[in-house]
């Protein structure tokens, strides 16, 4: 059966592609990471079935998925204990020389006393099964599935992401992940301490870094999605000039990049609440500016106009090609191709001259 990345450009309409993708009779199961991606897509499967959605597609996080369908099933084959849930807050202890760290072996290394999986577990706990147990899960999820559509597969890292590349390497569903790998390495690790957390995508550089790390038979997708609705030309020329990206534009927006220099221009965008203000992190607000959002918060934002406050490494669009860390890089592209519209720069020496001018009045 497909299997198959979808390599997306920022704005190129992942959500719609995801709810529009398959056949209105096909058994689906639809995947994010995140409940507010989750709301997205069944906002867009609702648009496409008369604001329902059909018995025969199932929206869901990727946390409920890997509980529901890869241990839960299972749980009288591999413990006594029967769970009560997910565990998303508590982050386990991941150093074997601290004193509470619990062996792989024990369950209530995946479980805590609540008996709720520690939610950065669960696929861990399902690899870890052996191939007998491992082969019921899929046999199961082949009887009443499809296919399985995974949105953002860039924000996979560790157990999460070697249980996706397990499905596309042993399943016989179809399986498509469609995601935007310049997006990765802006979300919260899952697994702080846990040398596996940040991999693959903390050392990957690009598309052909990834397709070393996934089974030879999937397919990559570069076409289908590789313009961008969001992103006016001119911004995108300057992502693929300046940041060495592939990104195209088949908005029609007649856009501009403007560098504010003056104290006056800052001023007057920086006061403006109906223009965000993208800012690396929160010690760059200030009490006087108006609406701001860091650069990897804005993910998965649209925005009609927005000013990106530049940092050092970043100051200088001349440089960018040299942004050596995968979270730098990656959190200015997404800050970059947030508008549909105009986007003000604004270096850091022009903006903390802005700050000195305003403490003053």
């Amino acid at each position: 059966m497909d299997k198959r990345i979808v390599i997306a450009a920022a704005g190129a309409g992942k959500t719609y592609f995801i709810a529009n993708n398959f056949e209105k009779d096909e058994r689906v199961i639809l995947i994010s990471f995140t409940n507010s991606n989750v709301d997205n897509i069944r906002q867009e499967v609702q648009k496409r079935f008369n604001d329902r959605v059909p018995n025969n597609v199932q929206i869901m996080t990727f946390d409920s998925f890997a509980y529901n369908n890869l241990v839960k099933p299972i749980e009288p084959l591999i413990s006594c204990k029967r769970s009560t849930g997910i565990d998303v807050n508590t982050n386990p202890v991941e150093d074997t020389r601290n004193p509470h760290y619990v062996k792989v072996d024990d369950i209530t290394h995946f479980m805590n006393a609540r008996n709720e999986y520690y939610v950065n577990r669960v696929g861990k706990l399902f690899l870890r099964c052996n191939t007998d147990i491992q082969r019921l899960v899929i046999d199961r999820l082949e009887k009443y599935c499809d296919a399985i559509y995974f949105d953002e597969f860039q924000d996979y890292n560790g157990f999460d992401f070697k249980v996706l590349k397990y499905l596309l390497e042993k399943s016989k569903l179809r399986v498509i992940a469609v995601g935007d790998i310049h997006q990765s390495c802006l979300t919260p690790l899952r697994s702080s301490g846990n040398p596996v957390a940040k991999l693959p995508f903390y050392k990957l550089n690009g598309v052909d870094d990834l397709k070393k790390k996934v089974p030879k038979k999937v397919i990559f997708d570069e076409i289908t999605l590789k313009k961008s609705r969001r992103v006016p030309k001119p911004v995108c020329d300057m992502i693929q000039d300046k940041l060495a990206i592939s990104i195209q534009s088949q908005s029609k927006e007649k856009a501009s990049i403007i560098y504010l220099t003056s104290v006056e221009d800052i001023h007057k965008i920086i006061l403006d609440p109906n223009i965000p203000k993208l800012v690396w992190d929160k010690r760059s607000n200030h009490p006087k500016g108006k609406n701001y959002v860091n650069w990897s918060y804005s993910k998965g934002d649209t925005y009609s106009q927005s000013c990106i406050i530049l940092t050092g490494p970043t100051n200088n669009p001349d440089n960018w090609i040299n942004i050596s860390a995968p979270k730098t890089k990656n959190s200015l592209y997404v800050a970059l191709t947030r508008s549909k519209g105009d986007i003000y720069l604004i270096t850091s020496k022009d903006y903390n001259k802005w700050r000195k001018y305003v403490d003053k009045t």
